[in-house]
């Protein structure tokens, strides 16, 4: 079993902020308020195989990759994504297509989560 992990890049975001008392306007770093991801593709050389699972860290939450990749690696297993199956065991031949499943994934994560953003 080989297992190949992907990060989402952290998105850094300015908003602006109206106190209604005093009507001045401040400027707010909100990039710790974004949330990342932590995507994985399984390569089962066995059952000819290739899973994807994802881990989606809470606004709140401090990134940590290893937390992000032992779930991204259970639900990979258990309720995967995306599955590509009879894959004939040469990793490299599949590199673009799991890179494109990921940045898929990413794309669709975004919108999900933040639709007033353009990405």
């Amino acid at each position: 079993m080989y297992i190949k992990y992907f990060y989402s890049r952290p998105i850094e975001g300015k908003i602006l902020i109206k106190n209604p008392i005093t009507e001045e306007t401040h400027m707010w770093n909100s990039s710790k308020f974004f949330r990342r991801f932590t995507m994985c593709a399984v390569y089962d050389d066995e059952s000819k195989t290739i899973n994807f699972g994802v881990a989606i860290c809470d606004e709140t939450d401090q990134f940590d990759k290893r937390i992000g990749q032992s779930i991204a690696v259970r639900r990979a297993m258990s309720t995967p994504f995306y599955v590509i199956e009879n894959f004939n065991g040469k990793r490299n031949d599949y590199a673009d297509e799991v890179r494109s499943r990921f940045i898929s994934m990413e794309k669709k994560l975004l919108k999900k989560y933040y639709p007033f953003f353009k990405f």
